[in-house]
């Protein structure tokens, strides 16, 4: 199966998850992860995007601490994830 199929295989439920949701909690994501995808997903579609801050030098973090750098609603603990 080609690269590009296997893609697009996996970014159509991806896009219909996002759409779903009334938002997209994400709690690790390294830089280039699936769960920004999710998260840029559910900007474009009007969703909260809520992020767990991490640890400065743990690379699964920099994708959550980015997304909270751009305005992604901050959650710590994951759990309250209603809007401020």
């Amino acid at each position: 199966m080609p690269d590009w199929l296997i893609y697009y295989a996996a970014i159509i439920p991806v896009t219909a998850l996002a759409g779903m949701a009334r938002g997209v909690v994400v709690v690790e994501a390294s830089p280039r992860s699936g769960s920004l995808i999710t998260a840029r997903m559910a900007l474009e579609q009007g969703r909260d995007v809520f992020a767990v801050p991490g640890a400065a030098v743990d690379p699964r973090a920099r994708g959550t601490n980015h997304l909270i750098r751009q305005g992604a609603i901050l959650r710590n603990p994951p759990m309250m994830c209603s809007r401020p």
